[in-house]
């Protein structure tokens, strides 16, 4: 059962107080109606971006264990499967198709670190790169950072903007043979997969008909190096909902992931932009 007002998902039995403030400004006089209206919708608009903002904090850390379980338990014939199962729902053209390059970073010979943080600094000479991130942003939590590790995934660096619930996880996959491209592909189907399942959960009906999803994928320049950005881009009646991120490259054998839950590709991109290069740095 979801509310009538805001979407709510309300368990059985459950009156949502955004119901009852409507009723009450109903029967006020003309005046007082108008502020209560007001105040009514600004309290609507919270509801939707604490949904929104926790929805974000917990979506990164379930497609990591998701991603995990598909390039480590199923074999790619059942891969094949399961993106054919996906293809009614899901009929968009390879966004893939037509980027060059294998993104493949040179090996500086450097030995392997998840990095350090240091306040809102994050630096790795092995990746060569360090950032500074907004002071919005706040490092995560003991758990935030186990619940991104797993035997194949490090975590070097996990930051959440509370605001919002805008999330930058840095993390280093054991792998393998797995190319960046291959790796995407997979990204891409456990996202939407996962993001339909979860909007299921939380939105109504009514609301989650208008949920429309969008791919995109670019080469883009991060401290001096090319990666491989890509984008699930979930909208509403045309105007980006939630953006959820990849940008990788590999190196030494370990594909390096940024993965980054924002309101847009624009902010995605921004945070990229604010990677340098550390040579030497820190060590």
């Amino acid at each position: 059962m979801y509310c009538s007002v805001c979407g709510r998902k309300l368990q059985e039995g459950e009156v949502c107080l955004c119901t009852i403030t409507e009723d009450i400004s109903e029967n006020r006089d003309s005046v007082s109606y108008g502020s209560d209206h007001i105040q009514a919708s600004v309290e609507q608009t919270d509801k939707k971006a604490k949904i929104k903002s926790q929805w974000k904090k917990l979506f990164i850390s379930v497609v990591v264990s998701l991603i995990f379980c598909l390039s480590s338990i199923i074999i790619p014939e059942v891969i094949k499967e399961l993106r054919k199962s996906n293809a009614p729902h899901n009929p968009e053209i390879n966004v893939l198709e037509g980027i060059e390059g294998d993104f493949i970073l040179e090996s500086s010979g450097a030995e392997y670190t998840k990095g350090t943080v240091n306040g809102n600094t994050y630096s790795n000479p092995w990746a060569n790169f360090k950032v500074n991130f907004d002071t919005r942003f706040e490092e995560g939590s003991e758990e935030d950072y186990y619940d991104h590790e797993s035997l194949l995934y490090d975590c070097g660096a996990c930051f959440i903007a509370d605001d919002d619930g805008d999330e930058i996880a840095i993390l280093f996959y054991d792998a393998g043979n797995t190319t960046v491209t291959e790796y995407v592909e997979e990204s891409f189907e456990v996202w939407q997969n996962t993001a339909e399942t979860m909007f299921e959960e939380t939105y109504s009906e009514d609301f989650i008909s208008k949920i429309t999803y969008r791919r995109d994928a670019k080469e883009v320049e991060l401290a001096g190096e090319k990666y491989l950005a890509s984008f699930l881009i979930a909208e509403v009646e045309g105007e980006e909902f939630i953006t959820y991120c990849d940008i990788c490259a590999k190196k030494d054998g370990r594909i390096i992931d940024i993965i980054i839950a924002a309101d847009n590709v624009d902010e995605c991109l921004k945070t990229a932009r604010a990677f340098e290069i550390c040579s030497g740095y820190g060590i």
